[in-house]
């Protein structure tokens, strides 16, 4: 009789919890979490809320001026003396995307390298020596054939038209200081917001003209990493159209790289 009664209560207290857990979904929604819907991660009540950017409009609500923040993107390059970094590269052109992938190395005082591993210029290589001149070759067959060029050259170029020389993370941030100083405005998130480009909150920064009385032109947005203020989504516009996007990964700081490295 007794053991009779053990499993009465074992049973009876396993049927509890279960109400209790069914009642109180609302009260813990963690559960059922990990849900996907529509490729987004959602728990089984809500769906994950994302900071929401109109397309080609510049932010306005919890902001402040962006000149803090872009200091603060320089001093993070700035400490960073040998570097290395995926990235990817979509230009949004009148007829056609163009898209690229590849890894850049940096190393101070001004040396880069730079491999493109994916588009139509795989395989190339270019290397910015410490003869201020892009040394490198073309991908396929080309790539026995080597070159120099200025870096002012337009074969010194990105597939977006940025000379390949500043694409080192403290010449792009110095780049946003000097759009300051010839006029351009700048404003950032006080805090970092979860939007639908990354898993994890970033700083949004928006570049713009104030050049028509009656509309803010939006030139550039940046979504800075919190923690290392280095930029890993970067948004060019024309016209207040989007024409391009650039997206860091992987980036692998405090690099040991052969003295060779860097020769052409």
């Amino acid at each position: 009789m007794l053991i009779r009664m053990n499993a009465y209560c074992r049973i009876s207290a396993s049927l509890t919890i279960n109400i209790l857990l069914l009642c109180g979904l609302v009260a813990c929604p963690t559960i059922f979490c990990n849900l996907e819907v529509d490729g987004q991660a959602s728990n089984f009540m809500t769906t994950k809320k994302y900071y929401k950017l109109a397309p080609g409009a510049v932010i306005s609500d919890g902001v402040q001026n962006g000149c803090a923040l872009i200091d603060k993107m320089l001093n993070a390059a700035f400490n960073l003396s040998a570097y290395s970094a995926d990235y990817t590269m979509k230009v949004y052109k009148e007829r056609q995307t163009v898209n690229e992938e590849g890894t850049f190395y940096f190393h101070k005082p001004k040396l880069l390298k730079l491999e493109v591993k994916q588009g139509s210029r795989k395989g190339s290589l270019a290397v910015l020596a410490e003869d201020g001149k892009i040394h490198g070759h073309l991908g396929g067959l080309l790539k026995y054939f080597s070159g120099v060029v200025s870096i002012d050259s337009d074969m010194a170029k990105a597939i977006n038209g940025f000379p390949m020389a500043d694409t080192d993370f403290y010449s792009l941030a110095a780049y946003l200081k000097n759009m300051l100083k010839q006029g351009d405005l700048s404003l950032n998130t006080i805090d970092a917001r979860q939007t639908n480009k990354f898993n994890s909150p970033t700083y949004v920064l928006d570049m713009y003209s104030s050049a028509q009385p009656t509309k803010l032109l939006l030139l550039k947005r940046i979504y800075v990493d919190p923690k290392t203020y280095l930029p890993i989504f970067w948004e060019d516009y024309i016209d207040g159209k989007i024409w391009s996007e650039s997206t860091w990964q992987n980036v692998r700081t405090n690099l040991r790289l052969p003295d060779n490295f860097f020769r052409p």
